[in-house]
């Protein structure tokens, strides 16, 4: 079979997370498969022995691939779950995942610096064909 990553990502953690205590889990391995998931591991009840629940300490960084089965188990830590997700894409992918961008009212008052910062991610963006932008990011 063929591997595919279409995104990483990066979960920082703003929160300690103990064993037991909850929040990411995934399904060590499941990157790799190339086969849709069969319908009775998604009961986690089941198998609960093959989930792994993912310690980690506030400032941690949990790199994983959207292909890998992820998902949250209950938070059961006296304290508040903080993360900090950020997600990599190709630009042509990300550009097909926004739908209808629509920018906030305010969109014309912003420098070109931020409205870079909050415009639709694409390839294709406008902003970084303007060469004074291309400037501001050193890309030739």
């Amino acid at each position: 079979g063929k591997m595919y990553c279409g995104m990483t990502n990066i979960a920082v953690q703003l929160t300690n997370v103990e064993e037991g205590d909850g929040g990411f889990a995934c399904l060590p391995g499941s990157h790799k498969s190339n086969f849709s998931c069969p319908g009775e591991i998604r009961l986690y009840h089941a198998h609960q022995n093959r989930i792994a629940q993912i310690p980690a300490q506030a400032g941690d960084v949990v790199l994983f691939v959207e292909c890998l089965m992820h998902g949250s188990l209950p938070w059961t830590a006296d304290h508040q779950r903080r993360s900090v997700i950020i997600r990599y894409n190709s630009g042509v992918v990300a550009e097909s995942l926004m739908g209808n961008y629509t920018p906030p009212s305010f969109y014309s008052e912003l420098t070109p610096e931020q409205q870079l910062v909050i415009s639709q991610p694409s390839y294709r963006n406008e902003l970084v064909k303007d060469q004074e932008v291309r400037d501001l990011l050193g890309d030739d």
